[in-house]
């Protein structure tokens, strides 16, 4: 009989929700395989949550990515103490991890960015000044790039922390991920959603890593029929190019990816703090050449200012409207060549 397996993940609302989702599908597709949540960081005096093994720790006050989350999962893997590890993909760090190997990749979920406002106005109503949180510097460059006018803050907490300071007033608005307000139940507070053009995702943004322990076959072989090929693909495309890319932590990078028949699209930006400074552009390929379309992009975005700014350095400018003019005059004054005889 195939043993019982326990799923690991980090252990506040939104960790307990992404495990459970994976064991519905684990479950799902293996009838005969009973799983068990773990949740990593318990502390001893904390309420129990409904669907886990034991009691999760109090929401995280840190940003988005939760790199410390990754390690305290990772830990009960190679402890033992459970055989899958669930995280978030964006949370992963980039490389192995050795003891450590992905096992599959689910279809992503929604991979929108979503405005939260308390006065119900999309983002382009929002008056000038109005005060908008998000704990992600790439969404805070690309919001002041469409919007200068507003005052875009970094923010911490968990999704109802955020919204909590909405009714306080705090704040006028938050934009957060589509995926986490669906997980938490809490679309009905969405009061528009960004495309991928408009706000380009983080790299991986709305999917799961689910990881196994190195030699642990069987796990591994139960596990692997969660994987989404396209998915996997797409986010091996969108971590090359952070990767190749070597931002220091906290740099306003976004990356998507998407397949469409046997064409992968990627789009990606760089950009200052401010966003007043960006290199923006997309790249296509054959999909299973990830890697490859992941470095070509990066390539591109480093050459089109993308290293200046990660630099911190400013980047020059061009107006191409004034070079055009400059050679419409420079071939008014040049003499016409000499006729042929």
């Amino acid at each position: 009989m195939t043993r019982s397996l326990r799923i690991a993940a980090v252990g506040d609302k939104l960790g307990l929700a992404r495990a459970e989702y994976v064991s519905a599908d684990l479950r799902r597709l293996h009838p005969d395989v009973p799983t068990e949540i773990l949740l990593a960081g318990e502390r001893p005096g904390s309420s129990p949550t409904a669907g886990a093994s034991g009691p999760t720790r109090p929401d995280r006050d840190v940003d988005e990515r939760d790199t410390a989350g990754v390690e305290a999962v990772r830990r009960l893997l190679l402890d033992e103490r459970a055989e899958v590890a669930v995280s978030a993909m964006r949370d992963v760090p980039l490389g192995s991890v050795e003891g450590i190997r992905l096992a599959a990749v689910p279809m992503r979920a929604d991979p929108r960015d979503a405005l939260i406002s308390s006065t119900d106005k999309v983002l382009s109503y929002l008056p000038p000044g109005t005060r908008v949180g998000t704990a992600d510097p790439s969404r805070r460059a690309q919001l002041l790039r469409r919007r200068s006018d507003l005052d875009v803050y970094p923010i911490r907490g968990s999704v109802e922390e955020r919204l909590k300071r909405l009714d306080h007033d705090d704040l006028d608005a938050i934009v957060v991920s589509a995926e986490n307000l669906a997980r938490l139940g809490l679309l009905d507070y969405v009061t528009e959603y960004f495309d991928t053009d408009q706000l380009i995702p983080a790299p991986g943004q709305a999917t799961l890593a689910v990881e196994v322990r190195d030699g642990d076959e069987e796990a591994r072989r139960l596990v692997a029929r969660l994987n989404d090929e396209p998915t996997e693909y797409a986010t091996t495309a969108e971590r090359t190019c952070v990767s190749r890319l070597r931002p220091d932590p906290g740099a306003a990078i976004g990356a998507f990816a998407l397949t469409d028949g046997e064409i992968m699209f990627i789009h990606g930006i760089v950009a200052s703090e401010d966003g007043s400074q960006a290199a923006r552009l997309r790249w296509t390929g054959p999909w299973r050449e990830a890697v490859d379309v992941g470095e070509t992009l990066a390539e591109l975005l480093l050459s089109a200012g993308g290293r200046e700014i990660l630099a911190g350095e400013p980047i020059e400018t061009i107006d191409f409207a004034k070079l055009h003019r400059q050679r419409i005059e420079e071939d008014w004054d040049r003499p016409y060549p000499p006729e042929e005889a």
